[in-house]
């Protein structure tokens, strides 16, 4: 967690300054000159969000939680930056920082997310609010105070990473699936609270990734039914009508549809990008693929 008073920057990178004026020199996307803000940054979705927006030309300040995944994301152009999202006073601070020193905030990207399951029953307090503060609170946070710059301006993109579990259910996600479908319903409500200053607000709503985390889930649940993790992989994908996962550059290319020109008459949107499986998914998730032949 950052000091709230002061945007904790790693002393091992250059100024903000600095880097600005190598990335301007060098950009030629159609970002070129904006200046965008990406949480959950430093690995998996939010690192690839980042490095796409910068590699169209914009000035990433790429968030997140962790001193160690931060200094792992070292990369040019992306400017890694410690803060916890669910605490106000260090988001009301990383904003100052930047709008100080990079003049406004075009773009904010809300993508740290958490996940937690457990049985009605069992669901432990603790964890329960942990993910609604890192899911729901902090995006609201974040969007709170970067909204404030950009009615200024009469200019902003806001997107929301929610979850195909915002639309469909998974038992033992409760809090995973609650949090996801309120991100998705706060969408709504800030596009319809933002539209008259030239700010759009929409979500995403991703589906199975090809990631660490689906390949360890992948692991665990063969491994509690007696299968090969290759058999594992096959009933899940048997669920996708596009029979597999998605890459996490075709989220970020998303991404970088609705922060451009081109989309700036979608507002208020709940994009789904998993490959069609909520579309034969009636049961949700989890019935689904039991109804495959293997329980999660």
């Amino acid at each position: 967690m950052v000091e709230s008073s002061s945007l904790n920057i790693r002393d091992k990178n250059p100024s903000i300054q600095e880097w600005t004026n190598d990335v301007m020199a060098a950009a030629s996307g159609t970002l070129t000159g904006q200046v965008a803000v990406v949480t959950g940054a430093a690995s998996g979705l939010g690192r690839e969000i980042a490095l796409t927006l910068a590699h169209m030309g914009a000035r990433v300040i790429g968030a997140d939680v962790s001193a160690v995944e931060a200094d792992e994301l070292g990369f040019a152009p992306v400017m890694p930056v410690l803060v916890d999202v669910t605490d106000e006073a260090a988001v009301r601070a990383m904003v100052k920082r930047v709008h100080l020193e990079l003049g406004r905030i075009h773009i904010l990207v809300n993508c740290a997310g958490v996940i937690y399951k457990d049985a009605l029953e069992n669901l432990n307090e603790q964890e329960w609010q942990r993910v609604l503060a890192v899911n729901l609170t902090g995006p609201m946070l974040c969007a709170k105070h970067v909204a404030t710059l950009m009615k200024e301006y009469r200019y902003g993109r806001i997107i929301n990473i929610s979850s195909m579990m915002a639309v469909t259910a998974a038992e033992t996600y409760s809090a995973y699936c609650g949090s996801k479908a309120a991100l998705l319903q706060c969408t709504k409500v800030w596009a319809l609270e933002l539209a008259p200053f030239g700010i759009t607000v929409n979500a995403i709503c991703p589906g199975w990734l090809d990631t660490p985390m689906s390949r360890k889930f992948i692991e665990s649940t063969a491994k509690r039914h007696g299968c090969s993790n290759e058999d594992g992989l096959k009933k899940i994908l048997s669920v996708v009508p596009q029979r597999r996962f998605l890459s996490l550059a075709e989220v970020a290319g998303l991404v970088g549809y609705l922060v451009g020109e081109g989309a700036r008459g979608i507002t208020g949107a709940g994009i789904l990008i998993d490959g069609g499986t909520t579309v034969g998914m009636p049961y949700g998730v989890h019935r689904s693929v039991e109804e495959a032949g293997l329980a999660v």
